[in-house]
C-alpha cells in the first residue's frame, strides 16, 4: 500500500489541490504542525463571480514571530468577514443551474 500524501491547509483551495487528492486516491494526511507562511494563499480564495475574478480572504492575528505554527495563528473578527463571504459565495454561485 502507498504511504498517504502529504497535503498542506488552505482556506479554500484551488481545483489542482482537489486534482492532487484524487491523484493519491484520496489517501492523504494535512500538515498541521507546519508554520503559517504569509502572503500565500493558504488564508486567501480567489472565486469566479458575475464580475470578474474576486479574493477572498481570511484576516488573521498574527504574534510578533515570524515563524507561527498553524495552531498558534488567531483568525480575526475585527469586521464580519465571514457575512461577507457568504454573500460573496452566494451572488456567485447561487443562481448556477444545477445538475
Amino acid at each position: 500500500m502507498q504511504s498517504p500524501a502529504t497535503f498542506p491547509l488552505f482556506y479554500l483551495p484551488p481545483v489542482g489541490y482537489f486534482s492532487a487528492l484524487n491523484a493519491h486516491d484520496f489517501n492523504f494526511i494535512i500538515e498541521r504542525f507546519e508554520h503559517f507562511p504569509k502572503q500565500t494563499y493558504r488564508n486567501r480564495a480567489k472565486i469566479a463571480s458575475p464580475n470578474g475574478s474576486l479574493d477572498l480572504y481570511v484576516p488573521v492575528v498574527k504574534g510578533s514571530k515570524v515563524h507561527t505554527v498553524y495552531k498558534d495563528v488567531k483568525i480575526s473578527y475585527d469586521f464580519k468577514w465571514q457575512r461577507l463571504h457568504w454573500l460573496s459565495l452566494q451572488t456567485s454561485y447561487l443562481s448556477l443551474i444545477h445538475i
